[in-house]
């Protein structure tokens, strides 16, 4: 029971407190019921209040608008007043300058009239005064144009005279030329057999140069050149076949010549060289060598680098004068009779049959100690053909064949030679030598380093009283002098391509034994340090009496710089040809 009253006792509580809150929600709704019916009641006084100023803003604006109404019109009779004054004045004016201007206009006409009675009379002394000076004008004019003619045809007699004695000038010197170039023929024709009698017989009136044997006024033929003057004038004295034939560039572009440059070359000639070579070479020598067929032998390789070119003819007999120094260094021209190409290619007389093959085997001999009396070296051949080494990088001489000849028609070829001044060696030449030299061009010197192997060689066997069997066929005989040496420089892309590279290599061992060196070389490899004026002061000696120069054109002009900055003058540098 007692649970029961308290049950009841908390339900009525319960009921109490909803009841309690029941009645606060209901007073909090009335409260905003209350509050929202006096905001309505506000804003409906709000809006009243609104219109009622509304309607006395409207009436203020409304008296406002007719009072600046009143004023408008008010201004408005008065500015038609203002208006209609102004108008009358206007008109009283325009009357006024109307009877002004009309004044004006008759004082005007007067004045203009007056005017023109004296233009009249101006007009009339204007155009006497004009015809006077007219008058004037017209004969200073014609004295003036006289003057002119007469002046004009005195510039023009003088230009006659002028070109006159210009022609006349031109003629004697032509004439002075043509009877320098005849006495030089007249007097030194029968005198020169060389390079260097034609060097030292030219009295230097003639800028003269060399092609092959022919030796042409290099002055006339500027003055035609189909190429311009740049690519020949540093060519005086210089001997043009490399450059003629394509072999090598001239402002950075090679050329091969037609006949008809041959020919042009050929109307400025001044004499013909005869080379002694020619009659040491052949032993029956051809009457015209350029018109005799030769045949393509073969080839040998030489080197990684070089192989050997074989030419064969029956009907020539070819002699080896290898020791010969005097023609060291000289030339071929050698014609592919299929393509029409020429190429010059240096005579090396050691690379003639198996003379080459002689010395090699006679280093092997020296460096194994082998019994001398068997090695026998050969000097002097009698064959009918003829070898050149030929520069090739990848070994195949095909490749080479089929640029300058027709692979199916491989052996017709024309030679024509020996040309060159070649090394100008004298026989009793004393003195140190030097080369600079880069790729093929050490094969100029390849014949001089046999040489000076043979000398060393058969002075040792001399001192030691060998027998060497040196020759087949003659004696040998050093020419050159005890105090001679030659200071070889080579750029090479590796030094084994170079032939004969053995027999320098003993040549040098040769000389250390001996203690009497003739010979030196230094090799730059494409990797090596490149050579400079520091380098050529440090090997070459001041005391060098000659420096041959036989590289590329894009490394001459920078050599010679360098030379001349290691202390080396110009004229002992000879750039080989």
């Amino acid at each position: 029971k007692e649970e029961e009253e308290a049950e009841a006792a908390r339900k009525r509580k319960i009921k109490e407190e909803e009841e309690a809150e029941a009645a606060r929600k209901r007073k909090i709704k009335e409260q905003e019921e209350a509050e929202r019916q006096r905001k309505i009641k506000e804003a409906e006084e709000a809006e009243i209040l609104r219109k009622k100023k509304e309607a006395e803003e409207a009436e203020r604006l409304r008296k406002i608008k007719e009072e600046e109404e009143a004023v408008a019109e008010r201004l408005r009779k008065a500015k038609e007043a203002e208006e209609a004054e102004k108008l009358r004045k206007k008109k009283e004016a325009e009357e006024a300058e109307r009877l002004r201007k009309l004044k004006e206009a008759e004082d005007a006409e007067a004045e203009r009239l007056k005017k023109l009675k004296d233009a009249e009379e101006a007009e009339k002394l204007r155009k006497i005064k004009e015809a006077e000076e007219a008058e004037r004008l017209r004969k200073i004019k014609e004295a003036e144009e006289a003057e002119r003619l007469r002046k004009i045809k005195e510039a023009e007699e003088a230009e006659r005279l002028k070109k006159q004695k210009e022609k006349e000038e031109e003629e004697k010197k032509q004439a002075a030329i043509i009877k320098a170039e005849q006495e030089f023929i007249n007097k030194y024709r029968m005198k020169i057999t060389s390079y260097r009698t034609l060097r030292e017989s030219c009295s230097g009136s003639i800028q003269f140069a060399i092609l092959e044997d022919i030796v042409f006024n290099l002055g006339k033929l500027l003055e035609v050149h189909p190429g311009g003057m740049p690519v020949l004038k540093h060519s005086a004295g210089r001997e043009l076949g490399r450059w003629f034939y394509g072999s090598y560039t001239s402002l950075k572009k090679k050329h091969d010549h037609t006949e008809a440059g041959r020919k042009l070359v050929e109307k400025f000639k001044i004499t013909t060289l005869k080379d002694p070579l020619t009659t040491a070479l052949f032993k029956k020598v051809p009457k015209n060598l350029r018109e005799e067929e030769w045949e393509f032998a073969g080839a040998d390789g030489l080197t990684d680098g070089m192989f050997k070119m074989t030419l064969e003819n029956s009907n020539i007999s070819v002699s080896c004068p290898i020791n010969q120094i005097e023609h060291y260094g000289k030339y071929f021209a050698v014609t592919s009779l299929t393509k029409n190409v020429t190429r010059n290619y240096v005579l090396i007389f050691g690379l003639q049959g198996k003379v080459f093959e002689s010395h090699v085997k006679l280093v092997k001999n020296i460096k194994n100690k082998t019994d001398f009396e068997k090695s026998e070296l050969i000097s002097s051949i009698n064959q009918t053909a003829i070898a050149f080494a030929i520069k090739n990088s990848d070994r195949e001489y095909t490749k080479w064949l089929s640029e300058i000849s027709d692979p199916e028609e491989a052996g017709k070829f024309a030679l024509a030679g020996p040309f060159g001044p070649g090394l100008e060696l004298d026989l009793d030449e004393s003195g140190t030598i030097a080369a600079v030299t880069s790729g093929s061009n050490y094969l100029f010197f390849l014949d001089l380093i046999l040489y000076l192997f043979r000398s060393k060689a058969a002075r040792m066997g001399a001192a030691e009283k060998k027998n060497w069997t040196l020759y087949s066929d003659e004696k040998f005989e050093a020419f050159l002098s005890p105090t001679f040496k030659l200071i070889l420089l080579v750029a090479v892309d590796k030094k084994d391509y170079l032939p004969g590279l053995a027999v320098m290599e003993q040549l040098i061992g040769l000389n250390e034994e001996t203690k009497t060196p003739n010979f030196e070389f230094h090799i730059r490899e494409a990797s090596g340090d490149p050579w400079n004026d520091e380098f050529f002061a440090k090997v070459l000696p001041k005391t060098t009496k000659r420096i041959y120069l036989g590289v590329t054109e894009t490394l001459e002009l920078p050599f010679l710089k360098d030379l001349s900055k290691a202390g080396f003058k110009e004229d002992i540098i000879k750039l080989l040809q």
